[in-house]
């Protein structure tokens, strides 16, 4: 029979899903926002299925074979999406993350294109974006230089317009301005949108945007007056090109200014937009994306890490013998609330790339109400997701124990790719800045009697203690979203207050950097009820069927539960709780965690992430880690290509050989060889 060919800990998996109380490919399609989007799932499994864009084998490589596989991967991938005749953009996104590899085509992409498409004037547009969009050039996206990074404003490289040949001519004055770390900018990348400082008629007017050309279109040599190169091994994402560019005194010509904005006249005359934020729109469609990606990035990482612990047995008394380590409650706690946080933060993708899109609707026709909103919103979520994701992918890693270290594992590969997403387009500490300075203009105008957006309505309310009288009534959404918006509003007053009197002492830039800590917590609560909300009204959907609506009220109140066990200091500080419904929350949290335990691995299951995508021994559909984790090793290793070592001949024989040598001689002499040694 099928079970009796299983191994134990297949059979094991096999029966962790007969324990599932709902269809998991009913919330696959949840997941995947509807029917209609299932074929993006079958999109992503033809590409991760794909032999030629197979990764078995590159945890093994260097970063320059790891590239060189990439850049074979890039041209298949792009001529594969090209002779298919797939151009939506969500079609090609989800091909895309078939691949699971940041090819060097990434930031083409990602940031190139859409900046074409929302920064350029008709006559830019019709000129450039046929070219990128068929990979006739292929773009980078060159903004960070080796001496700033988050702060735009401080970027040091020029465009001097000259009036004479009507170009501007670029520049890198200090070895601090040369462009460092642009995606695809070391080898791949044929052009370039550069931020640089444009002066014309003397005056700086600040950062934009302008197309120069890299590379030649006929052998891909570097143009006079470009540097250019890789800056070496990361953490993650070795696969990518990051490069370096620095540029002595390269004309290009004025339209290639980015300029459906802002512009230069033949003459030099600089024509400035209302709207200077415009700018910054490739860098939020970069941010909607990391919100709408944290979901994915710790679902994979759960997907391995719950299978595993599934079917992973140590110690203790189980039915079969010793306790499955996911039956350990201190097990649960570090993987299930981060389930919890990853069906939330799915949700809250979506919602930040709506948002996204409507902005980019209403600025087709000129309307710019929304951006400040989706700016503040966008660097908030963020921050908060970026980091909250990682932080719950390496407490999951760590839990796996020796297994995930291994790389075999997939865990580390991915953890170290994902890394990268806390830092790009902002660091934590920066983009915080941003949704704390909105909140408190927001607060501001609140007591003005002005309207505010529904996700900052809870600056309107005043704070009150939770209604709860008993642990029955504390697990009801609606008092967790008044706790999450209470603990908002209560460190928005603070952090109002800390600012006030600190910049009365220092002056207001001392006085905001004095502010910070208070800041950073209020962007962070913020977040969380933000997230929370929608999670909370995912549950009204009424086309959900009861067990899905069942399980996803018990993530939901989970997310929710874990967030005020584990943050109490302000609740109690501000009044919203008392220490014996702080002790009725912590409880529910336990309640949740046996709750769920039936449905953990149905929970990853419905991700639907193909073996091949998760690249990992101990983390496939049948369970069978050992065996995998043994031939993975016994046929992917190079090492184990030959029973005899480099370098066995060269260094370990002749120390083998004078050891014997020294080993006769001490024992001859009567010294006791322990002794030697």
């Amino acid at each position: 029979s099928l079970m009796a060919a299983q191994s134990p800990e297949s059979r094991t998996l096999t029966a962790e899903r007969a324990r599932g109380s709902f269809d998991p490919r009913e919330m696959l399609m949840l997941i995947m926002g509807g029917k209609d989007n299932m074929n993006l799932d079958a999109l992503r499994k033809e590409f991760a299925e794909d032999p030629k864009l197979s990764k078995e084998d590159r945890v093994f490589m260097s970063h320059s074979q790891m590239f060189e596989r990439s850049v074979a991967k890039m041209s298949h991938f792009h001529r594969k999406i090209l002779s298919k005749g797939i151009n939506g953009r969500d079609e090609i996104l989800w091909c895309y993350r078939g691949v699971d590899e940041l090819l060097p085509s990434e930031t083409h992409m990602t940031m190139f294109i859409p900046a074409l498409t929302t920064q350029t004037t008709p006559e830019q547009r019709e000129k450039w974006l046929p070219l990128a969009e068929n990979y006739a050039i292929l773009g980078a996206y060159a903004q960070t230089e080796l001496g700033h990074g988050s702060n735009v404003r401080g970027l040091e490289t020029t465009a001097t317009y000259d009036p004479v040949t009507q170009e501007f001519v670029i520049h890198s004055p200090t070895i601090a301005s040369m462009k460092w770390w642009p995606g695809g900018l070391g080898k791949t990348a044929t052009h370039a949108i550069v931020h640089a400082r444009l002066i014309t008629k003397g005056k700086d007017h600040g950062v934009h945007g302008f197309i120069v050309q890299l590379r030649s279109l006929e052998d891909h040599q570097p143009l006079p007056g470009r540097e250019l190169g890789d800056i070496g091994p990361k953490l993650g994402f070795n696969t990518l090109d990051n490069g370096y560019a620095r540029f002595t005194n390269v004309r290009i010509p004025r339209d290639q200014m980015l300029m459906r904005y802002n512009q230069v006249l033949p003459d030099g005359t600089y024509v400035a937009s209302p709207h200077k934020q415009t700018s910054y729109l490739p860098m939020l469609h970069v941010r909607s994306n990391i919100v709408a990606s944290a979901a994915g990035a710790l679902g994979r990482v759960l997907t391995i890490a719950i299978r595993f612990s599934a079917v992973r047995r140590q110690g203790g008394a189980g039915a079969d013998g010793e306790k499955q380590v996911l039956d350990y409650v201190s097990q649960q706690w570090v993987m299930l609330p981060a389930l919890a946080a990853a069906y939330a933060m799915n949700f809250t993708g979506r919602a930040m790339r709506a948002m996204y899109a409507s902005l980019i609707k209403g600025i087709q026709s000129d309307d710019m109400t929304l951006l400040p909103e989706v700016h503040a919103t966008s660097a908030g979520l963020k921050a908060y997701c970026s980091l909250a994701a990682s932080d719950a992918m390496e407490q999951c890693r760590k839990a796996c124990g020796g297994h995930g270290f291994s790389q075999l594992s997939g865990l580390p590969e991915i953890i170290g790719n994902y890394l990268a997403t806390c830092t790009v387009e902002g660091t934590h500490q920066i983009l915080t800045q941003q949704t704390g300075r909105y909140l408190l203009k927001t607060l501001k105008a609140v007591r003005a009697g002005k309207p505010v957006g529904e996700h900052c309505a809870y600056l309107k309310a005043s704070l009150a203690p939770c209604a709860a009288k008993t642990p029955a009534a504390i697990r009801d959404p609606a008092v967790l979203q008044r706790l999450l918006d209470g603990r908002a509003l209560f460190l928005a007053s603070a952090a109002e207050r800390r600012l006030e009197r600190a910049t009365a002492a220092h002056g207001p830039v001392e006085g905001w950097n004095q502010s910070l800590v208070d800041i950073v917590a209020l962007s962070q609560a913020h977040s969380q009820a933000f997230v929370t909300r929608l999670f909370f009204a995912a549950l009204t959907d009424k086309s959900l069927s009861p067990p899905i609506t069942l399980v996803l009220s018990r993530l939901a109140l989970l997310y929710a539960t874990h967030i005020v066990c584990t943050e109490s200091g302000p609740f109690l500080l501000a009044g919203l709780l008392s220490a014996v419904q702080l002790e009725w929350l912590q409880d529910l949290a336990l309640q949740l965690l046996h709750e769920l335990r039936p449905d953990a691995v149905t929970l990853v299951d419905a991700w639907g992430i193909p073996d091949a995508l998760l690249n990992s021994a101990i983390g496939t559909y049948d369970g069978d880690i050992y065996t995998r984790l043994y031939d993975a090793a016994r046929t992917l290793e190079p090492l184990n290509k030959s029973e005899l070592p480099p370098g066995y001949a060269e260094h370990i024989k002749p120390l083998l050989q004078a050891g014997a040598v020294a080993a006769a001689r001490a024992t001859a002499k009567g010294a006791p060889l322990q002794a030697k040694l």
